[in-house]
C-alpha cells in the first residue's frame, strides 16, 4: 500500500511541475509566418518557370547558398528493381540467376551488386544488436 501511495504522490508532482508552465506550448506565429512565406515565394517561382535546369534563385531573391550540393541526375545506370531485389533478398540464388547470366544487361547486374551491399550494411548494422538479445 505505501509503494502505490508512493507512486501516486510522485505521478500528482510531476504533473504538478508541468502545470505550472502556461507557455510550454506557445509558438511565435509571426516566425511561422515568415517562414511559410518564403516557402510560398520560392514554390511559385519553381511552378512559374518550366525549365527547371536554368532556374536563377537570385533573381527571385532567394538565397539558397547554404543548400548547395552537386547532384548527378544520371548515376550511370538505370536502377533495375529485379537485380537489386535478387541480391537484396536472395543473394547466393541472385549469383546464378543475374551475376553469371550473359544474357542480363549491365544495369541489372549493378543493380544487383548494390543490392548485395545493402544487404551487408544492413546486416551489419543488425547483425549485433539482434545476436546480442540471445546472450
Amino acid at each position: 500500500m505505501k509503494k502505490i501511495f508512493f507512486v501516486a504522490l510522485i505521478s500528482l508532482m510531476s504533473v504538478s511541475l508541468f502545470a505550472g508552465t502556461p507557455d510550454l506550448f506557445d509558438l511565435d506565429e509571426t516566425a511561422i509566418e515568415q517562414q511559410f512565406q518564403e516557402l510560398n515565394t520560392l514554390e511559385y517561382f519553381v511552378l512559374s518557370n518550366a525549365n527547371v535546369a536554368d532556374l536563377d534563385l537570385s533573381s527571385a531573391g532567394l538565397d539558397l547558398s547554404k543548400f548547395a550540393f552537386s547532384m548527378d541526375v544520371n548515376a550511370g545506370f538505370e536502377f533495375m528493381w529485379e537485380g537489386f531485389l535478387w541480391g537484396f533478398l536472395c543473394c547466393p540464388v541472385g549469383f546464378f540467376v543475374i551475376a553469371l547470366d550473359n544474357n542480363e544487361s549491365k544495369d541489372n547486374k549493378t543493380s544487383f551488386w548494390v543490392g548485395v551491399g545493402a544487404s551487408v550494411v544492413l546486416s551489419a548494422i543488425t547483425g549485433p544488436i539482434y545476436y546480442s538479445s540471445y546472450y
